[in-house]
């Protein structure tokens, strides 16, 4: 068994970052992550883009980037995985 662990993917631009978190099976999975380039609310997912909740939740109140607080939305994100210590995939994908 692995230790939990999650990367940003090399296509991070500043308002767009992709999570992948690995899990203690080697199990991986991706998540996308969004904003508007001026900060405000998260959202994922390109199609059916739906907003994110603090602790990257899909309950809860909602996420807000911040770019005179957090340079880039992927600075955001991490702050977040460590707040909420996301090892464990059912914080990181909610079903």
């Amino acid at each position: 068994m692995e230790e939990p662990s999650f990367t940003f993917l090399a296509d991070c631009a500043k308002s767009r970052c992709t999570l992948r978190y690995t899990d203690e099976y080697g199990n991986s999975s991706d998540r996308e992550f969004f904003a508007s380039q001026s900060g405000g609310a998260v959202y994922e997912g390109d199609r059916n883009p739906r907003q994110v909740c603090e602790g990257l939740k899909r309950l809860g109140a909602t996420l807000y980037w911040q770019p005179d607080f957090d340079a880039t939305l992927a600075d955001l994100i991490r702050r977040e995985c460590n707040r909420n210590k996301c090892v464990s995939s059912r914080v990181l994908f909610p079903e």
